[in-house]
């Protein structure tokens, strides 16, 4: 029965019965399935009343700030200072000399790598040993492409340097294995630096720009679900002291949500887009009226078309590999559909505007009669619908008190921010029908009237690089804000059902809007992956807490200047 009752409400959306406005609102939603608050655990968006009277919404917790850790400083991998008295030309192979140096140290180089520190405490605790003089060979090896650099001039024989030190580095199996989160640091630096795609260590005509690349992904969550350590500690283990500073505990738990969060318990609203544009206010693919596009198909000629989405249908049959998406191409009004039928892997698409055909095909999954296209992309750079944006903010942030992560631009380039505040400025009740909306057609149906909004968007900022202790303030010093402007759509009965980006004029194309939404449900952790060289319950979570505890607390000079730590004892693993 539960498919025919689907089925039902789908074929009275299309044959439009839409003259009750409040029945039309519940069967039709603006925001598809990407963009339903429910997404958030979210069950209503709230009505203009609601709204006008909330001006601003705080959470109690300012998230953290950290480095993004950027790829073309070898992320987790980045040094606090020097160590080698003498490095070798690109820093690499004497990386590696340094930490068997201090591994055999009763108390290892404060200014090592997060990444160094954590691997070091993982062989103590699960007790992994190593063929030295394997490791050593396999140094060697690496020492010996490296000094090719010194006789490389062009960037062309720079790269190729890189890539040979790329090879040897993959076949070095037991220091890949031995420090596992130093190596993929230095993979990932080898990788873009070698390719011609990219830019060569930084220099500006070499190639396209990939400073941006990093773990702002892991940060971002982390900054939201854990208190910012509050001081050092000295993790003491098998006879070793091995110091980590308020940086080193911020990286590790950037990098622990990056790579090893628990997806199963998140929550995301929107689609990436990946379009990859100047600036943060480019221009994106657009349709006849000046609005961001859904996407594009080509038909049976091979003729590419520009779509638009103005609806979704079947948003809870996505499990069962079929969506309708309600379509418009060319400014044409005659509804168009287009038909997502997914099995396993692979998706097909198909265009249709024959409601009995499309009901066979909600009931059965059956697609005789509907035309086929080919080529379908999703742009994903439009499809933060203001509606649930703005209900995220009051309902998830306001209410429930909980931030949530933004990447804050519709670029290809990914800028996941922290957010903890807005303050919002709700413009007057408009009838729609009385407007000159040039974007009528867009509208939610069931539309009866519109407010232009202005949202100011706070979030925490980057610094521009680590450090390994921080100020008592140093987080409040990192506050930024975005502002966005938007239109809502509210029902006859004056509750919000739907939006767009942009003001009335919609004269504007080159508006900066958030590009997707996530977070994760309270109390949810990082998994371990032992097999793989991670252990978060057994190292990074009682670091972490130790961090918290400010009993106790001792001081130590560290590169001429005076840190304060507290001692944590790390338990052997069985």
């Amino acid at each position: 029965m539960k498919t025919a009752v689907v089925s039902l409400v789908l074929l009275s959306a299309l044959c439009g019965c839409t003259a009750n406005t409040k029945n039309a609102s519940s069967l039709k939603e603006a925001p598809d399935s990407k963009n339903s608050v429910g997404r958030f655990e979210l069950t209503n968006m709230p009505s203009y009343e609601e709204l006008a009277a909330t001006k601003e919404v705080f959470t109690t917790k300012l998230p953290w700030s950290d480095t993004y850790w950027p790829l073309t400083q070898a992320g987790m991998a980045r040094r606090w200072g020097k160590i080698a008295p003498q490095p070798s030309s690109l820093g690499f192979s004497s990386f590696w000399q340094d930490q068997i140096d201090e591994s055999h140290s009763a108390k290892p180089n404060p200014l090592l790598s997060p990444a160094e520190k954590y691997d070091i405490l993982f062989r103590l605790r699960w007790q992994k040993t190593v063929d030295e003089a394997a490791l050593k060979k396999e140094i060697d090896a690496l020492t010996a492409v490296e000094a090719n650099m010194v006789n490389a001039g062009e960037i062309t024989a720079k790269r190729k340097v890189v890539g040979d030190l790329y090879t040897a580095f993959v076949a070095s199996k037991t220091l890949q294995s031995w420090s596992p989160m130093a190596a993929e640091g230095w993979n990932r630096w080898l990788t873009y630096n070698k390719n011609s795609r990219y830019q060569y260590r930084g220099e500006k005509e070499s190639g396209e720009d990939w400073s941006w690349m990093g773990y702002c992904h892991g940060w971002a969550p982390a900054a939201l679900m854990h208190e910012a350590p509050k001081h050092s500690v000295l993790a003491k283990i098998d006879g070793k002291e091995v110091f980590l500073g308020e940086g080193d505990i911020r990286g590790l738990l950037t990098k622990a949500w990056a790579d090893h969060s628990p997806g199963e318990s998140q929550y995301f609203l929107g689609r990436r887009c990946n379009e990859n544009t100047a600036e943060p206010s480019g221009e994106i693919p657009s349709d006849a009226d000046g609005r961001g596009a859904t996407g594009t198909y080509s038909d049976p000629s091979g003729q590419t078309k520009t779509f638009t989405m103005t609806d979704e249908y079947l948003p809870g049959g996505a499990a069962t590999g079929r969506r309708i998406y309600q379509i418009m191409v060319d400014r044409n009004t005659n509804p168009t559909y287009l038909i997502e039928k997914t099995n396993d892997s692979a998706t097909s698409y198909f265009l249709s505007a024959d409601t009995e055909k499309m009901k066979v095909f909600v009931e059965t999954g059956a697609i005789d009669g509907l035309q086929a296209v080919k080529a379908v992309k999703f742009y994903g750079c439009w499809d933060v619908n203001p509606a649930s944006f703005h209900t995220i903010l009051t309902e998830y942030l306001g209410k429930k008190n909980l931030g949530f992560v933004m990447d804050r631009t519709r670029t290809g380039q990914v800028w996941n921010q922290p957010v903890y505040g807005a303050r919002f400025t709700v413009g007057p009740l408009l009838d729609a029908a009385a407007v000159d909306d040039v974007l009528f057609r867009y509208r939610a149906p069931g539309t009866t009237y519109l407010s232009e909004v202005q949202a100011e968007v706070l979030w925490s900022s980057e610094p521009s690089r680590p450090s390994l202790d921080y100020a008592d303030d140093f987080d409040q010093k990192r506050i930024s804000s975005i502002k966005y402007t938007y239109t809502l759509e509210f029902d006859a009965n004056q509750h919000l059902i739907g939006g767009e980006w942009g003001d009335l004029k919609a004269d504007n194309k080159k508006l900066v809007i958030p590009d997707f939404l996530f977070a994760f449900k309270q109390g949810a952790e990082p998994k371990n992956s032992i097999a793989s060289g991670f252990d978060f319950s057994g190292i990074l979570k009682p670091i972490y807490l130790c961090s918290q505890d400010m009993n106790e607390l001792k001081t130590m000079l560290i590169d001429g200047k005076t840190v304060a730590y507290t001692e944590c004892t790390i338990s052997q693993g069985q």
